[in-house]
């Protein structure tokens, strides 16, 4: 049988000693890893010893329960699951509970030894669960995760309300007040072999780096990584250039790659990332081969900028237009020509090469399409030396965005359709808006509808709720639900709303339905 380890909090001695009597643990497959008086000691143990359960206390000395549950959350951490305990029934406690994807709450006056198991055997077959799907699950989210920054230094993210509000959906939390944004390139390696060597690369410079600076390392292509640095000081110049030249050492010797960075000025908010990255990519054809590390100054030229069409690219990248796409690109193309700043123009065309690799569906192949067939490379760009080389380069691109993309059509948004079917499964505790899931993805709100409609043969909305009221049948066959329980677990904040969503579903009210099934749903 199969072992789960098990951490216990609480800060009355006699409580402590209790759970840890209460049980045969071993029989139950469980084992007790370490004990903790207070939520500091606590969240310190799941460090140390980190278990896959944690009975604990609400409240307790220096952080709550709920406390230590938000703070591993925040993290991202599937594991440890939570049950936790109190001496009453308190609402607030209850629903922040459920919010935080709690196990159990038990109320001590009314624990014993059969309800404890019970809430652990709950804890096991969802651990169980998560071991076929947290995988699938994370990767979607840190996809989703990684076109939002690329959105966001882009100026892809039309406001600061969409910008927050996608940081609470895809739970991104302040890590830091100041930010700078690097460009790393690599260099070297097997051509046959660069997809392994790009993957293996961008998981050793998360890793090494995470080290010494709280870092997200993002991959355009399998050239040039975005990292974004959440720094505590302004001035950090010591910092980085220890840290990524600690990281470069380590990839050169695992790989054989030559990592070069550009790093741009440090902001103030994630917000301002974007004038970072900017600055950097305005500096890659100004950098020297030889340096390794370049810090780029807050102050700069003038260079062409895209701010005057994005608005536009907005549209046509979250509609996946490639007839609008072509359309802007020949438009910005024949404003390069009207600049003799190189340097600037080479940017500007590097910054959509950028864009369409990160945010087009299959986007890095697309791009080596379009330029192999020209028979080119889309590396040339960098050894261009006059302006109309770089707009004829952009017109080139355009024209083969949008035969590439029209090649594709059916293929690739049959494929979003089935990612956002994947994501709505994976996030029935949320509320899923229209609105929120197509920002999400980085579409339109009507292009997504109209997208959804076609490939799934179902509206959006229809499905949502659809897949949401499953899953309350799927919670109601597990065991005894309160209605509101049942409402927080599927992402609805009045629970009157969610008992006629489900009427008009299933024709029946929650408490019929489970009662229909041999069941039973407390109407409070």
């Amino acid at each position: 049988m199969e072992t789960y380890s098990v951490v216990l909090a609480d800060d009355e001695p006699l409580v402590l000693a209790g759970l840890c009597s209460i049980l045969d643990w071993k029989a139950e497959g469980l084992e007790i890893v370490g004990t903790a008086r207070n939520g500091r000691q606590l969240l310190e143990t799941i460090d140390e010893k980190k278990p896959d359960i944690v009975i604990s206390d609400v409240r307790m000395p220096l952080m709550t329960g709920l406390e230590v549950m938000q703070e591993i959350s925040d993290r991202h951490q599937e594991l440890p699951l939570f049950i936790l305990l109190s001496g009453y029934e308190e609402f607030s406690y209850v629903r922040e509970a459920i919010s935080l994807n709690a196990v159990e709450y038990l109320v001590k006056l009314d624990l014993s030894a059969e309800v404890l198991s019970k809430a652990l055997e709950k804890a096991r077959r969802r651990i169980r669960a998560m071991g076929h799907a947290q995988g699938a699950e994370y990767a979607m989210l840190q996809n989703l995760r990684d076109r939002f920054y690329v959105r966001l230094v882009n100026g892809l993210i039309p406001g600061r309300q969409q910008f927050e509000a996608q940081c609470e959906s895809l739970g991104i939390k302040p890590r830091g007040r100041y930010l700078c944004a690097a460009l790393v390139c690599l260099e070297g390696g097997e051509e046959s072999d660069r997809t392994r060597l790009f993957i293996a690369a961008t998981e050793l410079l998360q890793e090494t780096l995470s080290r010494q600076v709280d870092c997200q390392v993002i991959p355009f292509d399998l050239e040039r990584l975005l990292v974004i640095c959440f720094l505590h000081e302004r001035e950090s110049h010591q910092l980085l250039y220890g840290s990524f030249s600690r990281s470069f050492d380590m990839l050169e010797k695992s790989f054989s790659l030559k990592a070069t960075a550009i790093i741009g000025p440090v902001v103030e908010g994630l917000y301002e990332i974007g004038t970072s990255y900017t600055r950097a990519l305005e500096t890659i054809p100004k950098a020297k081969g030889d340096e390794r590390l370049l810090f780029v100054s807050e102050r700069g030229e003038q260079p062409f900028a895209l701010a005057s069409f994005q608005s536009r690219l907005f549209e046509a990248f979250s509609e996946v237009d490639g007839a609008k796409m072509n359309q802007i690109f020949h438009e910005i193309a024949h404003t390069l020509e009207q600049t003799t700043d190189v340097l600037s123009a080479i940017s500007a065309c590097s910054q959509l090469v950028s864009m369409v690799i990160a945010m087009v569906p299959d986007g890095h192949r697309l791009v080596e399409e379009i330029f192999r067939l020209q028979g080119e490379d889309q590396r040339n760009l960098y050894r261009f030396r006059s302006t109309a080389l770089c707009s004829e380069y952009l017109r080139h691109f355009g024209d083969g965005l949008e035969k590439g993309l029209q090649d594709r059509r059916q293929d690739w948004r049959a494929a979003i359709v089935h990612r956002v079917q994947a994501y709505i499964k994976a996030n029935l505790d949320k509320r899923l808006s229209l609105s929120e899931v197509a920002a999400l993805f980085g579409f339109s709100q009507n292009y997504l509808s109209t997208l959804f409609s076609r490939y799934a043969n179902i509206g959006f909305v229809e499905y949502t709720t659809g897949q949401k009221m499953e899953k309350a049948k799927a919670l109601m066959a597990t065991g005894n639900w309160k209605i509101y329980e049942l409402a927080c677990q599927l992402g609805y904040e009045d629970s009157s709303y969610f008992s006629k969503v489900f009427k008009q579903h299933e024709g029946m009210s929650p408490r019929e339905y489970a009662q229909s099934r041999g069941g039973l749903v407390d109407e409070l």
